[in-house]
């Protein structure tokens, strides 16, 4: 009886570790080791002896994996810590886009390094769930809508110093910008914003002139697309169809039956896993994939807002050249012949690689910053300015 009690007490001290804790599976295989280890020592057992070697085993894969880690990468430091509004009920669940932020909302973020703090910032979110891009003018010259991650969102910054923000007020006040960017977003949101949801394509019949369409996406992008991305289990999946174009066939989690789905999220917590398994290398098939989202999502922007364009900003320089399947020429090739112009952040920012610290927040937060977002908002405010568009 005594026995099946410390079972039970190992088992839920197991699941709190593995809910509760962002690197939870050296502890819990520590354990589990030191159950059936002192179990095969008890009773002989050649099965459990084998199954402590294994644990053991494992334990010092994931262990070193987690150690390396804490040692090499900031961001499973926990010195690196977030704190704010930001940390409760701003990730909203969405059947549509998987998550979404809270509509008509100021939400505080503040992130810290020890005890040093890398921003400090508030996001004020819409009545329509996007990020204020600035004051929106009656007699507006016409709409600009923004969609990417992160960075188009302006993690980080606050509201003015984001891309769409500055490219509004650059355009002297002149266009109303929407900010459909997020954290952790990707091309397939664009799509299923622009295919199968409403906010789009009601705020794109409500606009006085041309609606102009900018995605600001990067290689590195493919891997959030192809379901790779373990915050974004519930995000809309797409796949690649015989003719080039891609289907919609529900959400990520729902592809899969739900004791895989558990078994999945679990096993995303463990550093090995994700490194062997959620962040390899892209493949040339996600990569196509990407590609295709995008030009799928030029055409439902041109269906809901007939004259309009659409432009690519390609982020390049934000991905590691070495880990990225990445080929210049033949992404413009594949843009340019869907009619889609793509501007590169290498060109708009030259040095951004070799001056990486200038354009970022902090060495330990590697989002842009203000000097970077303000390159590239003079670029897309150019654009829209010489009427390079299409």
């Amino acid at each position: 009886m005594k026995r099946i009690a410390l079972l039970l007490l190992a088992v839920a001290v197991s699941a709190v570790t593995l809910a509760a804790f962002p690197l939870p599976w050296p502890p819990v295989l520590l354990l589990w080791l030191v159950i059936v280890f002192r179990a095969a020592r008890r009773t002989g057992s050649r099965f459990l002896r084998y199954g402590a070697g294994v644990l053991l085993a494992l334990f010092l894969f994931e262990g070193g994996i987690t150690a390396a880690a804490l040692l090499t990468s900031d961001w499973a430091s926990p010195a690196l810590r977030q704190e704010g509004d930001y940390t409760e009920g701003y990730f909203v669940p969405d059947d549509l886009l998987g998550y979404r932020p809270p509509a008509g909302r100021r939400v505080t973020s503040r992130k810290l390094y020890g005890d040093e703090a890398l921003y400090d910032v508030v996001y004020t979110i819409d009545e329509h769930g996007l990020r204020s891009a600035g004051p929106a003018p009656a007699e507006a010259a016409g709409c600009l809508f923004f969609f990417g991650g992160s960075l188009t969102f302006g993690e980080g910054l606050d509201d003015a110093d984001s891309i769409p923000y500055q490219v509004g007020s650059r355009l002297g006040g002149r266009y109303r910008v929407y900010n459909f960017g997020f954290h952790g977003y990707g091309p397939h949101q664009m799509l299923a914003e622009l295919e199968r949801g409403t906010r789009a394509a009601e705020l794109a019949r409500a606009c006085p002139g041309p609606v102009t369409f900018f995605a600001l996406y990067t290689n590195g992008h493919a891997s959030r697309s192809s379901g790779r991305s373990v915050w974004d289990t519930h995000g809309p999946r797409y796949v690649l169809t015989g003719h080039g174009g891609v289907a919609y066939t529900g959400s990520f989690d729902r592809a899969i039956p739900r004791p895989v789905r558990v078994a999945r999220m679990l096993l995303a917590r463990s550093l090995a896993v994700r490194i062997l398994f959620f962040e390899r290398a892209l493949g040339e098939e996600e990569v196509a994939l990407l590609r295709a989202i995008v030009v799928q999502a030029a055409q439902a922007a041109r269906e809901i807002a007939p004259g309009s364009a659409f432009h690519l900003i390609y982020l390049d320089a934000v991905d590691d050249p070495e880990a990225m399947r990445f080929d210049r020429a033949e992404t413009e090739r594949a843009f340019g012949e869907a009619g889609i112009p793509v501007d590169f952040l290498s060109d708009i920012v030259p040095d951004y690689r070799e001056a990486i610290d200038r354009y970022t927040i902090s060495r330990h937060d590697r989002h842009f910053n203000a000097a970077a977002t303000a390159r590239v908002a003079a670029r897309v405010a150019e654009i829209v300015r010489s009427g390079e568009l299409r």
